[in-house]
């Protein structure tokens, strides 16, 4: 089965300082070789060792980056590739300097492969950026680009039976401008917050949460069929009616209204959110706070 993975713009955030701590120890290793050069200090040992790249605290971040993207991301693997080359070409440099028998061409070398390992973060951290800004400052979530985005993926596997069924589903927040009104926009703003969370968190790893704007969320579900995504949806949606939303004016219980309806193979994602759109309204036009599902778009 497909799963894209979950990542939200707080933990991208988070990854981009790691990225930069992890060039400044970087910075402080490789100065090493400066002084050695120009004040015969004696480097660490760890430095001409076949494995030096293994040692430094850039290995740390890369170790950690690696494991956690299981999709082998073939940027990582650059700055991997280049990280290692770079360590090479130090330690060559370094034991030449022992013998005071250092060359142009092994310093150019060490230049040449130090300038593609810088590269290779530069193009990792501006793809990381990017990503970041289109996630939600406020939830955290996608934003509607990255929809876009994963919708055709999405929909690809369930053709290529690669996952089951494709369900997509518009959440919007029953009276929010009636909260908004009442206590606050920071009232609201938490009341979003802390939503986007739960609709976050109480997915699973191959299902997508994203803001679609103001009080309205979409949600990409892969299910076997409609019973298992009916029940799917209900057990969220009471999960937010029972749920005690924290606010700077005390707490809140909201309650929803969601249009949701099955993806077919040749779906387009705008005629499946205009039908999920006119589903929630007619649940509001109901009295609110219910599931309209629709099978097939219209």
């Amino acid at each position: 089965m497909i799963t894209l993975r979950k990542i939200n713009g707080f933990e991208l955030e988070r990854d981009i300082g790691e990225l930069n701590q992890a060039i400044a120890y970087h910075y402080i290793w490789s100065s090493q070789l400066t002084h050695a050069a120009l004040f015969n200090d004696k480097p660490d040992p760890v430095m001409t060792d076949t494995e030096s790249h293994l040692h430094c605290r850039f290995s740390k971040w890369l170790e950690m980056r690696l494991r956690l993207d299981c999709t082998g991301h073939p940027e990582v693997k650059q700055i991997e590739e280049r990280h290692a080359a770079m360590h090479a070409a130090m330690r060559q440099i370094l034991l030449s300097l022992e013998k005071s028998a250092v060359t142009r061409a092994q310093l150019q070398e060490y230049y040449a492969t130090q300038r593609e390992f810088l590269d290779a973060i530069d193009r990792y951290k501006t793809e990381l950026i990017a990503l970041r800004n289109n996630h939600d400052a406020l939830t955290g979530l996608p934003l509607r680009k990255l929809l876009y985005r994963d919708f055709p993926l999405l929909q690809q596997a369930v053709t290529c039976e690669a996952a089951p069924a494709l369900y997509l589903t518009l959440i919007d927040i029953d009276h929010f401008k009636r909260v908004n009104d009442q206590y606050g926009h920071t009232t609201g703003d938490a009341v979003l917050r802390e939503l986007g969370s739960l609709l976050s968190r109480s997915s699973r790893s191959q299902d997508k949460t994203y803001r679609f704007g103001g009080e309205e969320f979409i949600l990409l579900y892969l299910c076997e069929n409609d019973a298992a995504f009916t029940a799917a949806l209900e057990r969220l949606i009471t999960q937010i009616r029972a749920h005690e939303f924290i606010t700077p004016t005390g707490t809140l219980q909201i309650t929803v209204t969601c249009g949701a309806v099955r993806a077919q193979q040749d779906d387009e994602l705008q005629t499946l959110i205009e039908t999920a759109d006119r589903a929630m309204y007619a649940g509001k036009q109901q009295g609110r706070n219910r599931i309209i599902f629709q099978p097939r778009a219209r």
